[in-house]
């Protein structure tokens, strides 16, 4: 047989079946020294010494073939015990384990800051009202005028003398009236001017009524009202007995003779 005849035999048989045989024959060839390998060292390493294992030790690139001690084995875990949905829910949700507890530091107190108590305001005084004033007679006539420092006649006593009060000309028995709220304080008969009343007000004013009959309509201590009748107008008393029956009034202010028309002066 002619040399080309050879090599095509050889091509066809690679070609046919041939090529799957060869491959067989290789991978049994790999097999067998694979498991020599691996099992070769069975033998002798029952005969080493101990000092052997002990000093020796595989490099870092060599794999041992020393096996494995039975009693450093890992355990076995039965997977048909592990809950796969259990496994998994601690996996994806690792929000719900137990998170390590770290004391939260003690916050320090912010001071407040000191306040002052403000000064209570005092109230402002109430105003008081003004009195209403009242004319104790018809005033359409006035006799004497008030002059503390003018010297004056006088009809009675045929001399010049200071007027303290005002002489406001009356009928007998005319209603003498408060000239404003007040409370009264005395009621006596004076040696030249008769029967008085003196009444206290408010403002530090006093008012006194002389010239009256002696039954008085209020008695002391008892509070008058403007304009409430508290006697009637009499005879005039030894200093002005010469001049016409009228009523003589005097107001006082702060201790102070007052002109009694001021309070009546529209």
């Amino acid at each position: 047989m002619s040399k080309n005849g050879k090599t095509e035999k050889v091509v066809d048989f690679f070609a046919g079946k041939g090529f799957y045989v060869v491959l067989a024959v290789c991978v049994a060839a790999i097999g067998v020294s694979g498991y020599v390998l691996l099992f070769s060292g069975d033998g002798t390493e029952a005969t080493e010494p101990d000092s052997y294992l002990e000093d020796w030790s595989p490099s870092p690139t060599e794999p041992s073939t020393e096996p494995a001690n039975n009693d450093d084995e890992a355990p076995v875990v039965d997977l048909e015990e592990i809950d796969p949905e259990e496994d998994t829910q601690s996996v994806l949700n690792p929000a719900e384990a137990t998170p390590p507890v770290i004391a939260s530091p003690t916050p320090i107190p912010t001071p407040l800051p000191s306040v002052k108590p403000s000064a209570t305001p005092k109230p402002s005084p109430t105003p008081k009202p003004k009195p209403a004033f009242h004319s104790p007679v018809d005033m359409t006539e006035v006799l004497t005028v008030f002059k503390p420092n003018d010297l004056q006649y006088n009809n009675t006593m045929l001399d010049y003398r200071f007027h303290n009060g005002m002489d406001v000309a009356a009928k007998l028995g005319d209603d003498v009236a408060a000239m404003t709220d007040g409370v009264v304080k005395d009621i006596f008969t004076h040696d030249q001017l008769g029967k008085t009343i003196t009444i206290e007000h408010s403002n530090g004013i006093i008012s006194s009524y002389s010239n009256l009959e002696d039954v008085t309509n209020v008695i002391i201590d008892q509070v008058v009202t403007a304009g409430q009748v508290i006697g009637k107008v009499g005879k005039p008393g030894d200093l002005e007995k010469s001049d016409p029956t009228h009523l003589h009034f005097e107001v006082t202010e702060n201790g102070v003779q007052v002109d009694p028309a001021k309070f009546f002066s529209k």
